[in-house]
């Protein structure tokens, strides 16, 4: 029981940590575009982030082709501004970037699944020291202690699978967590440096 446990928690990790690493590219890419351009130079490579989006494949430019068709060009007096109609949130937010981590129902499930499978353990073996535990009239002493011990061996290893399913329940919870807000952070920069 223990190492399906931190099997469980080692796979669901490794997938939370896979689909960071995505998000962090789809992130880079578009922190890349924009790098050194400010608000009066957007104007001007404003074509350039286009036609980089349209030779890119991948999910970040098709959302800075979107993002682009809402930008609007305005003459403010000797020089023409650029305007965004629709917030940067709408397009490069958790849902669009990081999906796999942010709107994930199965990781957030996790910890109650490991929770869950420490108590099934705690039963099981509760269970089958149960088993060997015999009680009556006529059964001997020494019969009735080897019961006993099995009773004991079993909530030794019920009680053990308990805290290995709770522990990691935690564990798993907070790092992913921490993981969570690592891209969220990252997002809401992004989404700033675009709306500037």
């Amino acid at each position: 029981f223990v190492a399906a446990l931190i099997a469980v928690t080692v796979f669901f990790l490794a997938n939370s940590i896979r689909h960071l690493s995505r998000a962090r590219k789809r992130i880079d890419w578009l922190s890349n575009l924009l790098k050194g351009a400010d608000s009066k130079s957007a104007t001007t490579r404003r074509q350039d982030f286009v036609e980089k989006a349209e030779q890119t494949k991948n999910d970040a430019g098709h959302l800075w082709l979107e993002f682009s068709e809402t930008l609007i060009e305005v003459d403010v007096g000797d020089e023409i501004c650029l305007h965004n109609t629709v917030d940067a949130s709408h397009f490069f937010n958790e849902s669009s970037l990081a999906h796999g981590i942010t709107e994930s129902r199965m990781i957030a499930a996790v910890p109650g699944f490991l929770t869950a499978g420490g108590v099934i353990g705690t039963f099981i073996g509760l269970q089958l020291g149960l088993a060997e535990l015999q009680i009556g009239k006529d059964i001997e002493i020494e019969v009735m202690k080897e019961g006993l011990a099995s009773v004991i061996s079993g909530a030794s290893v019920a009680f053990m699978t308990s805290v290995w399913g709770v522990g990691l329940s935690v564990f798993f919870n907070v790092s992913e967590k921490l993981l969570e807000q690592s891209i969220r952070r990252r997002i809401f920069t992004l989404q700033r440096t675009i709306d500037d």
